[in-house]
């Protein structure tokens, strides 16, 4: 089974008792990671956005969270699980909570402080109306504020590959980026130095030392990004 599909057929590890329990967990995680509360409305505005039509309302959203209703069909938990960023199997698990590798987490957070632009950072708002406006661009890879702030800050967050890849597209790298040790290294050294031609000094620096070839550029490069960050730490 995929990690974004729910199981097939019935499913009485449902239990009553914990639905709602687990769903007060997710806003109270959501308020945690993102310092506010979303509101029913926003929960149910989301996932009908994402869907592109009625799926749930926020009056179902706020009977599941307090218990009144115990009846939500897979796709109902689907959705929640899809906005509040966790597998579906944690609305079914005796311990729910799946890990994310700390590295996925790390790498995700230094793309989002080095790939921006000049006015600084991008927010996990704007990055979440980016890839759930353009689903022909991103392949429906998409994910809520909410999702995307646990997907960077909690060890308890689950993430498929579509999303991954559309995070990797939206910030001009390869999905294995994520993945691959290797991969990573090499885009990073690549991000460094374009960081590192965004600064005068380098650039002055690249200019004065002549016509060079593609390797002996980035190795003056490298070598003035070193003085440049031992000067500023003595």
């Amino acid at each position: 089974m995929g990690t974004s599909e729910l199981p097939e057929g019935p499913s009485p590890e449902v239990q009553t008792d914990s639905l709602s329990v687990r769903i007060e967990y997710l806003f109270a995680e959501a308020q945690r990671l993102t310092g506010r509360r979303p509101t029913y409305e926003e929960v149910a505005g989301a996932i009908n956005a994402r869907a592109g039509e009625q799926t749930i309302s926020s009056a179902y959203v706020w009977q599941l969270r307090n218990g009144k209703k115990d009846n939500p069909t897979r796709r109902h938990l689907q959705a929640l699980a899809d906005y509040f960023g966790v597998g579906p199997a944690y609305f079914f698990d005796e311990d729910p909570l799946l890990a994310v590798s700390s590295s996925l987490a790390a790498r995700l957070n230094h793309l989002f402080d080095t790939v921006h632009p000049a006015s600084g950072p991008y927010s996990n708002a704007f990055v979440s109306a980016e890839l759930t406006s353009k689903p022909e661009v991103y392949q429906g890879g998409s994910l809520s504020p909410v999702a995307l702030a646990r997907l960077r800050n909690s060890p308890n967050a689950r993430v498929s590959v579509q999303i991954l890849s559309a995070l990797a597209k939206f910030f001009g790298v390869r999905p294995e980026y994520f993945t691959d040790d290797a991969v990573a290294q090499a885009t990073d050294r690549e991000l460094q130095l374009a960081g590192a031609l965004r600064d005068n000094k380098v650039r002055q620096v690249a200019m004065r030392s002549g016509p060079m070839t593609s390797d002996d550029v980035i190795g003056v490069l490298m070598e003035t990004i070193s003085k440049l960050q031992q000067n500023e730490n003595t």
